[in-house]
């Protein structure tokens, strides 16, 4: 029922077959979409042609932080490229990430409801989180900036602290007959905490909730979280079919002792919790009446397909059949902005430069540095 990914792709060596490639690079798209590849082969390509030139900024003395300074509560604000550039159709721009920096050694990360601590170490500016090299570009009392520690183009984690963060939300509660205050749930507000770095609550839930494959339903849970992270007041809301609501409510109940309760104004509280458990209801729906599917995602993961395949021919040289499939993949996501790279680059080598600088001047509506850099240095005086 629950679909699992290996994390341990091994290297290849050259060359590869188009099947090869594109299981070389399936995880690397998904996780760091906007990575080392994008800049390493832009940058080869624009060199051998003299249409790029190194920055020549200054060096300063970076600054020094203590532990003292890093202490407490962060919450991500916004995720961008190291040099200010926008990212677009990232899932980092969608998911909740708190640093709680709590001891001199260990640090609590809390990513989209999962939790668990790892160990850091601080020197001067360069902070490494659990083996993820990272650089403070900027630490007050109330603001965090930490960027990728990276000579190639990385990404660059904006946060506030937890105070700032919360500054105007007020949570809604209610009491319950038993005279016991329970807070709702606010996603990245107020919400406990799962200590399973691996698998999500929905994830230990789905793998304990014994349901035939073969079968299609839809369920709303409410329970609640209380603040010794017991488990309480389990009841199915919703249900396409009650015969497995007993199997549900058994299902959650064994996630006790898995939570780490929400606080809220420095004390641990009760939290009501609301789940859906979607066992294959709406992809049944949406056959139904196709007019219902949301399109957004599979074009999303089309545009990353063709440009796989692109990089491929790219590489091989084959230049042709590498604009066709950056073409497509452009097609089906406009805002794909590694696409427009790679095929500014291409048609700078294939001497193309008018449509080179379309594509820069597309970057620099999207606005991002590098591809305004360029714009401005190579295709401005054309105008």
């Amino acid at each position: 029922m629950m679909r699992k990914y290996s994390k341990n792709l091994g290297k290849s060596t050259k060359p590869y077959t188009f099947e090869q490639y594109n299981a070389q690079s399936a995880f690397f798209i998904l996780q760091k979409r906007l990575a080392t590849d994008m800049t390493r082969f832009l940058f080869l390509i624009l060199v051998s042609i003299q249409v790029f030139a190194q920055d020549s900024s200054k060096t300063t003395k970076p600054k020094t932080y203590t532990i003292k300074q890093l202490a407490g509560e962060w919450v991500k604000e916004e995720i961008r490229m190291k040099d200010g550039s926008k990212l677009y159709n990232n899932p980092l721009n969608e998911s909740s990430l708190r640093y709680i920096f709590q001891s001199e050694d260990s640090v609590k990360i809390v990513y989209d409801g999962r939790s668990g601590n790892v160990p850091f170490t601080l020197n001067g500016n360069k902070l490494v989180i659990n083996s993820l090299p990272l650089i403070i570009n900027y630490l007050d009392e109330n603001r965090l900036i930490l960027d990728e520690d990276k000579d190639t183009l990385g990404i660059q984690i904006r946060l506030v602290s937890a105070k700032i963060h919360n500054l105007g939300f007020t949570p809604q509660t209610y009491i319950t007959q038993g005279n016991d205050t329970i807070y709702v749930a606010e996603r990245n507000y107020l919400e406990p905490s799962f200590r399973n770095p691996a698998n999500g609550p929905m994830e230990v839930i789905s793998q304990n909730f014994t349901y035939p494959e073969y079968r299609t339903d839809d369920f709303f849970a409410r329970f609640i979280v209380t603040n010794t992270g017991e488990v309480k007041g389990i009841k199915i809301l919703k249900s396409t079919n009650e015969k497995f609501n007993t199997r549900l409510v058994k299902a959650i109940k064994k996630t006790e002792g898995m939570w780490e309760p929400a606080t809220w104004e420095g004390r641990r509280v009760n939290v009501e919790m609301k789940m859906r458990f979607d066992m294959g209801w709406s992809q049944k729906m949406a056959a139904r009446n196709p007019k219902n599917i949301d399109s957004t995602q599979i074009k999303i993961d089309l545009s990353d397909n063709y440009l796989m395949e692109g990089n491929y021919y790219a590489e091989n040289k084959n230049y042709k059949q590498a604009l066709r499939s950056y073409n497509l993949s452009i097609q089906n996501n406009p805002l794909n902005v590694e696409v427009y790279y790679k095929r500014a680059a291409i048609f700078a080598i294939t001497k193309q430069n008018d449509k080179m600088c379309e594509d820069l001047k597309h970057l620099r509506d999207l606005e991002q540095k590098r591809g305004t850099e360029l714009y401005q240095k190579y295709c401005e005086k054309k105008e």
